[in-house]
């Protein structure tokens, strides 16, 4: 399957502002996206405190989440392929793989972390 390039802002995106209020998320000078508080009788309408800052922290961290993530599945397709020549697996792709891996779990960390 070929990758679709897509065009976005590029990061490092970050959160600015108040967590209680409005989180502005930001590229350098580009504002790209505003996350609000919205406090309200009816909770089902509501996104307040620890749901704000999880949505503020991964709008931020998606540009790094899609790079990860695309970099696993380059990784994952580059190492069937050797399999299907070779029949088994490469110590790079083999390392590659785990190296690719561990990137997107520390993005998801960062992120997790990010929104606490």
């Amino acid at each position: 399957m070929k990758e679709k390039a897509i065009e976005h802002t590029e990061g490092p995106w970050f959160r600015i502002g108040d967590p209680q209020n409005k989180t502005p998320i930001n590229a350098g000078p580009k504002h790209i996206a505003q996350v609000s508080y919205h406090p309200s009788e009816n909770e089902m309408c509501a996104v307040v405190g620890n749901e704000h800052e999880a949505n503020a922290a991964l709008i931020a961290g998606s540009p790094d989440l899609y790079r990860a993530a695309r970099e696993v599945i380059a990784t994952e397709r580059a190492a069937i392929d050797y399999i299907k020549m070779h029949g088994r697996a490469s110590y790079k792709l083999t390392k590659d793989a785990k190296n690719a891996t561990e990137k997107l779990e520390s993005v998801i960390n960062d992120i997790e972390e990010d929104a606490t």
